[in-house]
Formats: C-alpha cells, sequence, structure tokens
C-alpha cells in the first residue's frame, strides 16, 4: 500500500506537469494550423484549472486527506522508533556506543585514551554521539530505547523545511504532495527511524545549499543567509567526515565567484586605485573573509581534539587503503575499479539494488530516481536558469566522490542506498521547486 501510494502521487504529479506542457505548446501553434484546436485547448484546459484552483473547499478538502497521510507516515516512523532499542551494528559501533561512554566515563577523552575503540571509526565526528549523550543526562541514565526519540526529530525536520520552502512558491496542494511523496520513500521512512547519520546529513547539506543559492540569487544582498549557509555547513563537519568536502566546496565556490564580482566591478570601474580608495570592494571582500573565520572558529575545537588524543584523520578504510599505496606498488588503476562504481550507482538508481540497513521497508527509492531523471532531461534550460546551478554542482560532486570511493574500496559499494540519500533531497528539491507549474498566487 505504501509503494501504491508513493506511485500513485508520482503519476499525479507527472499527469499535472504533462497536462501544463500541453496547454503551453498549444498556446505557441501558428494562427493558420489548428485555431480550432488550440481555441478548445485553451477554454477547456483553463476553466478546468481555475475552477480546481479556485474551489476553496475541494482544495481544503484534498489537503486534509494529504496531511493526513503524511500524518500517518508520522506514525509509522514512531512506532517503529520505540519497537527495539539500538540494534544496527554500524549505529551501535560509529555512533552509539560512543554516546554511552561519554555518559559512564562522564568526559569525551577517556573513550580514545583509557579503551581500545578502534572498531569503533574513531575519526567518526561526535555530533550524533553527544546528542545521544545529552538525552541520557536528561533522562539520568542510559535507555537506548528513548534516546532514538532524536530519530523521529530529524525525520519531521525534513516534512517541515520542505513543505515551508516549497510554499514560498508553490502552491498548496503541489506544495504538500511532494512532501508526502517525500517523506513517504521506505528509504527516508527507514532512516527516520534508525541510528544512522545519513539523513540528518542529507538535510543539513540541503539548508547549506539552499541558504547559499539564496545568497548567491540575491547578490550578496542578505548576508545573513550567507553566515547561515556557512554555519550548516560547519555542522555538516561534525555529524560525518564527508562534510569537510562540501565545507571546502563552499568556501571555494564562495570566493571564486566573489573574485568573478570583483574583476567585473574593476573591468566596468577603472583603475584598481581609486576603487580601492572609495572601498568598492568592501562588500566582496568580507564576503570572503566571513565564511572562512566562521568556518575556521567553529571547527578548531575538533581539530584540536583529534591531536590532542591522537584520532585517526581518516577512517580505517581509507588508512589501509592509503597503506597500500605506500607499502607495495600498486597503482591506482590496479585498484581502482569503475565497473564496480557505475553498476553499484547505477543498481541503486534504477531499481534500488541495494538494502544495507535491513530495516522494515526495505530501504527503496522506487521509481523517484528515474522520474527525476526524465524530468530533468526535459527541462535543462529551466533547471539551469539563473542561480540553479547551484544546486546541481554540490549534488555532483557528492555523487563523484561516491563514485571514487567505490571505486577504490569495495567495501563501500554495499552502502551505496545511504550514500545516495546524501544528495537525494538536494536534487528532489531542486527539480520540482524549479519545474512545477502552479505557482504560489495561484493557490488558495
Amino acid at each position: 500500500m505504501l509503494n501504491i501510494s508513493i506511485f500513485s502521487s508520482v503519476f499525479f504529479i507527472l499527469s499535472l506537469i504533462l497536462l501544463a506542457r500541453k496547454i503551453k505548446i498549444v498556446k505557441r501553434m501558428p494562427v493558420e494550423i489548428g485555431m480550432n484546436i488550440k481555441q478548445t485547448a485553451e477554454f477547456s484546459g483553463q476553466s478546468t484549472l481555475k475552477k480546481f484552483l479556485n474551489n476553496k473547499k475541494l482544495i481544503n478538502s484534498m489537503f486534509s486527506i494529504v496531511v493526513l497521510f503524511i500524518c500517518l507516515n508520522v506514525f509509522i516512523v514512531v512506532f517503529f522508533t520505540f519497537l527495539f532499542p539500538i540494534r544496527f551494528w554500524d549505529a551501535i559501533s560509529c555512533w552509539s556506543l560512543k554516546g554511552r561512554a561519554f555518559y559512564i566515563d562522564r568526559s569525551i577523552t577517556a573513550f580514545f585514551t583509557e579503551h581500545n575503540y578502534e572498531f569503533s571509526h574513531q575519526s567518526y565526528p561526535l555530533l550524533l554521539p553527544l546528542a545521544q549523550t545529552w538525552i541520557y543526562i536528561w533522562l539520568g541514565k542510559i535507555d537506548e530505547t528513548a534516546v532514538k526519540v532524536i530519530f523521529p526529530f530529524f525525520y519531521l525536520s525534513l516534512i517541515f523545511i520542505f513543505y515551508y520552502l516549497f510554499r514560498e512558491k508553490l502552491n498548496l496542494i503541489f506544495s504538500s504532495v511532494l512532501v508526502f511523496i517525500l517523506c513517504s520513500l521506505p528509504i527516508i521512512m527507514d532512516h527516520g527511524y534508525i541510528e544512522y547519520t545519513n539523513l540528518i546529513f542529507s538535510i543539513i547539506l540541503f539548508l547549506g545549499v539552499y541558504y547559499f543559492y539564496s545568497c548567491v540569487s540575491d547578490q550578496y544582498r542578505n548576508k545573513k543567509h550567507l553566515v547561515v549557509s556557512a554555519l550548516f555547513f560547519v555542522i555538516l563537519t561534525q555529524i560525518r567526515s564527508e562534510g569537510m568536502l562540501f565545507l571546502a566546496l563552499f568556501l571555494i565556490v564562495n570566493l571564486s565567484y566573489n573574485m568573478f564580482l570583483i574583476y567585473r566591478k574593476f573591468k566596468v570601474r577603472g583603475k584598481a586605485v581609486n576603487v580601492i580608495r572609495k572601498f568598492r570592494y568592501l562588500g566582496e571582500i568580507l564576503t570572503i573573509l566571513i565564511p572562512i573565520a566562521l568556518s575556521v572558529s567553529l571547527s578548531v575545537p575538533w581539530f584540536l581534539l583529534e591531536f590532542r588524543l591522537g584520532i585517526p584523520a581518516i577512517s580505517i578504510e581509507w588508512a589501509e587503503l592509503f597503506k597500500k599505496f605506500h607499502m607495495t606498488d600498486i597503482g591506482i588503476g590496479e585498484i581502482f575499479s569503475l565497473g564496480r562504481a557505475f553498476k553499484a550507482i547505477a543498481g541503486e538508481i534504477i531499481y534500488s539494488s541495494h538494502d544495507s540497513t535491513r530495516a522494515f521497508l526495505g530501504s527503496s527509492y522506487g521509481v523517484v530516481w528515474i522520474v527525476l531523471i526524465v524530468i530533468f532531461i526535459l527541462n535543462l534550460k529551466k533547471l539551469f536558469k539563473g542561480s540553479n546551478w547551484i544546486f546541481p554542482l554540490f549534488a555532483a560532486v557528492g555523487f563523484i566522490s561516491v563514485f571514487i570511493s567505490i571505486g577504490l574500496i569495495e567495501e563501500f559499494a554495499w552502502s551505496v542506498d545511504r550514500y545516495t540519500l546524501h544528495y537525494f533531497p538536494l536534487i528532489y528539491f531542486w527539480i520540482f521547486y524549479n519545474i512545477t507549474p502552479y505557482k504560489k498566487e495561484e493557490s488558495i
């Protein structure tokens, strides 16, 4: 039933999009060709849409039904959350064990200095373990069922964030249906109750990219969005190690874009000396320095802790790979498997070939990746209009990093479903936010 509801919603959206495109095409037909067809299509199509969009009772009824299904999804996620204590191996070894140890030892350092927990991926950042420790402190005891309450909140945050942002541009029905499809996907629902960092990583990454996009779209007039974006990218580094890649990418893109603005200003206004005297570059310089200063100052504590306690900077898998390169004459071409990387990612996108969590709902994407690819091909020009290039830039870098990682390290292919989840909300929002035909002003 869950998959049926997802697929029905997907094709409902597609039918609306195709209908809008059909009306648009008919409008463009030459006067000499099909005048009667054009008039009939315009009259019937527009009158039907106007009646639908202006029927407040029908709109509210449909919205209530969609909200009811969303609430059902939330209930399912909460039910599975408290059905068992923390039970997934990676969740126990990588995150939960640290949270328990910090609470028991009343210290962070003891975990790394007084015990031998090398199997627990000591290089992983500590945001999630510390969040679990905080809940244990609040409860006054260790309860590995109650501590899972934070994961449905991640799921709920995804729902509210996407609905709020979709409603900035889209109408009531479209926004709610798009959110329903997203939160109904088994991969999203499963990660709403299992104890991994992948869902919260995808949400924070999306917020960082969105606020950066908003700032660039506004020509850096709203620097608050730039600061918020920098904060989210710093938080990302404390959730998973991959966050460093996106923080670096953010700083590089921000630097490059502002250097371009400085060059354009210099080219238009003449000599550099006169421009500098009048502080005409001050805005661009500040937009370069503020994110760098913020990122460095907030990241220093973790780096100091790593240095002081001798915490490895890279994971066990990458350390073994670099050791192999150092100890032998094997070249990267002998290790990298192009076929394995392509098969893993393509298989996951086409038919959800991997289920690394073995959770209740199967962690499937259904047909949504295929639908997104089709819509992407049909709307290339619109999707790259203005500052929209920011979304695919971050998603592409993410997928390239996953592709390279799987090509080099076979074990990563087993978790490709979780790695693609990092970039799914970003791509989902980017595509539907920019191609949906019914805007906010058309809603009730």
